[in-house]
């Protein structure tokens, strides 16, 4: 039977073990020491910067240090010079070629070749005489696709892209549910003429797309510069919209369905004062004059109908009588077809909108038919044709009459009757216009779009013949 247990430590073990921890110790603290020391050292970095697609220099490429403001340009020549970390990498992009990263270390000079981000450059963008590549524009324009229309459901494919195109502001030119679209491109060219651009609708010109449904559009090009009047004369001075609707495409048929619904609300308005505000003011502004000392000058300063409402407590918001929540609702249905010859594209649409006062309404009924038929090797027609259709009913301005008018009174009298001058005087009320039968402004539009045209190519590459 054990009853003690003694453990003799090993001198020369314990002697390694301190030397061992030790040495650890000042390892990782030279390692700390060597990395923060690389990290905060600085080495001046020169090279140039090569395209691949020609084999000759990148002027203006775009030379960042990572994670920082730190940058510069390349000059004529592709030559750069920056000072970076060397802990940190360098970026080099230019517009049209794929970026690339090279970590900075202890090199002093770093030659990059940049690639050509061919699926940039090789996009087809709409000027006017036909198509033509991104890598051979010229002008300013900028291009948009069905897919960044659609992200945005409006009534009008303008509204659609508010705030998506650099240099063109459009705004809804009023708040009832058939106002139209104002469109500047860079700000106003003229002050008593119009500012309004030039819309061109498959080749064929037009003053407003209002009608057209944002689903049916391919793409959007924006002709911003001076280069829209080499191409439209002077109907191109305000810059140039040029919108190219969906066709046909072979394979198997596709069926699209899309649809919301979403509802509008009155966000910023002027108040005005509301009855007990009203009469303070008044008795306010005649006492100023001499008119009015105390409440017992009311009858001086208000009519019989007036004090009445003021002793009932009868106040009117008529703001808040007129207004009402606004729907709006779309309904689409797309039909994309084709075969080796024949290529067709059908959409059936349609539009709804409430506004936000009573009979404020608008609805759209859309045909659309584009089908393009291939008879042989150079032969192509084609028609592209749109059939809309509109409801309209038009309010009048109640909310002018609304805050003019004095907030005091009813709407209805005691037996329910409607009353035209609420306390009296020449003003009418701003609700007349919603008594049935007594105000009725419809209208009813139809708009036709049709292009047919005939592609002839005799001579493929030499001679094409285009009639539209």
């Amino acid at each position: 039977m054990i009853n003690h247990l003694h453990i003799k430590p090993n001198p020369k073990l314990s002697i390694w073990s301190s030397w061992n921890q030790k040495a650890v110790f000042t390892c990782l603290l030279l390692l700390v020491f060597f990395t923060l020391t690389l990290s905060g050292q600085s080495i001046k970095v020169t090279g140039t910067v090569f395209s691949s697609d020609n084999n000759g220099v990148l002027p203006g490429a775009t030379v960042l240090e990572k994670g920082t403001s730190n940058g510069t340009v390349a000059d004529a020549d592709g030559k750069y010079s920056i000072s970076a970390s060397q802990s940190t990498a360098l970026v080099f992009s230019s517009i049209g070629y794929e970026s690339k990263e090279i970590v900075v270390g202890s090199q002093s000079l770093i030659d990059i070749t940049l690639d050509p981000n061919f699926q940039y450059l090789d996009e087809v963008v709409v000027i006017g005489y036909g198509t033509v590549r991104k890598r051979d524009l010229t002008g300013a324009v900028t291009s948009l696709k069905s897919d960044e229309i659609k992200e945005v459901t409006a009534q009008n494919p303008l509204e659609s892209i508010q705030g998506k195109v650099a240099g063109v502001d459009i705004t809804r030119s009023n708040g009832s549910a058939s106002s139209g679209i104002n469109i500047r491109i860079r700000g106003n060219r003229s002050i008593g003429a119009g500012n309004s651009p030039l819309f061109i609708v498959d080749g064929i010109e037009t003053s407003s797309i209002d009608n057209i449904n944002p689903n049916d559009i391919e793409s959007m090009e924006f002709l911003k510069d001076a280069s829209s009047t080499a191409i439209y004369g002077w109907q191109g001075a305000n810059g140039i919209v040029i919108i190219t609707t969906k066709k046909g495409s072979g394979g198997k048929t596709k069926v699209s369905f899309n649809s919301y619904y979403g509802i509008s609300q009155v966000s910023r308005y002027p108040t005005v004062l509301d009855g007990p505000g009203y009469v303070v003011i008044k008795r306010e502004a005649n006492r100023t004059t001499g008119t009015w000392n105390s409440e017992a000058d009311d009858n001086v300063i208000f009519n019989a109908l007036e004090l009445d409402a003021i002793h009932n407590n009868e106040w009117i918001d008529y703001q808040d009588l007129l207004f009402d929540n606004g729907v709006q609702q779309n309904y689409n249905i797309g039909v994309n077809a084709g075969n080796e010859h024949t290529k067709v594209y059908f959409s059936l649409d349609y539009f709804k909108e409430k506004g936000i006062l009573k009979f404020d309404n608008v609805k759209r009924y859309s045909i659309r038919a584009n089908v393009d038929q291939s008879f042989n090797s150079w032969i192509t027609a084609g028609l592209q044709s749109q059939i809309t259709a509109r409801d309209e009913s038009y309010r009048r301005d109640p909310l002018n009459m609304a805050n003019k008018i004095i907030p005091l009174g009813t709407v209805y009298d005691d037996n329910g009757d409607f009353i035209l001058y609420p306390v009296g005087g020449n003003s009418i009320s701003p609700l007349a216009d919603e008594q049935p039968d007594a105000f009725s402004n419809t209208g009813k539009l139809m708009n036709i779009i049709a292009n047919a045209y005939l592609d002839l190519e005799p001579l493929p590459g030499l001679l094409s013949i285009d009639l539209y």
